[in-house]
């Protein structure tokens, strides 16, 4: 991760290899020519000025002090610091971690390795003391929709919650805070 100030000079630099070792990757072939261990998929300045950071081939969430750069907790993957609550599957190969104005948390679960792989997107509220993450709210669609790759969640100033369900279709779907749908968008076979 770099940040640059205007005259593109780095101000902030952290390297996934100084914290992270490589066997924390979930479902990577470690014999593999090339290997993708982490797989940083999305950055998110949290409201405390530090970093939270996907890790997709991890499973992980990672919030990073952004001065010292020290890793503040790890929410899922291996090394996972929170008691998840009403959620007992947790998140596979997320994208689109984002911080909301209320205090919690969405992303999008690809759920790669749930044990019929579907995706979903979810709302968590985080007690970064007491290390739990609850479960708010969670959409899956009606269809049993499975974004291998990619996909992405953003509320909307209306409530509504419009998901990006990555390599498939629906390609978009826009959900009430009921879970009804009121919006859905499909592309054409093979674009995503």
């Amino acid at each position: 991760i770099q940040e640059l100030d205007r005259q593109k000079n780095v101000v902030l630099q952290w390297r996934s290899w100084d914290h992270y070792q490589i066997s924390d990757a979930t479902h990577e072939d470690l014999t593999a020519p090339a290997i993708d261990y982490v797989h940083g998929n999305a950055i998110e300045l949290d409201t405390d000025g530090n970093l939270l950071v996907s890790c997709r081939h991890m499973d992980e969430i990672t919030k990073v002090n952004r001065e010292t750069g020290d890793i503040i907790w790890r929410l899922g993957g291996k090394h996972n610091q929170f008691t998840f609550i009403n959620d007992s599957l947790g998140f596979s190969h997320q994208h689109a971690i984002r911080r909301l104005p209320g205090g919690t948390y969405t992303l999008f679960d690809n759920g790669n390795f749930h044990n019929k792989p579907f995706s979903r997107a979810l709302e968590y509220r985080l007690d970064e003391t007491a290390r739990t993450a609850t479960l708010l709210w969670e959409f899956r669609h009606p269809q049993g929709v499975y974004g291998l790759a990619m996909g992405y969640v953003q509320r909307l100033e209306n409530g509504n919650t419009v998901i990006g369900w990555g390599a498939t279709n629906p390609t978009v779907t826009e959900v009430r805070p009921d879970g009804s749908i009121a919006y859905e968008l499909s592309f054409d076979p093979g674009i995503f």
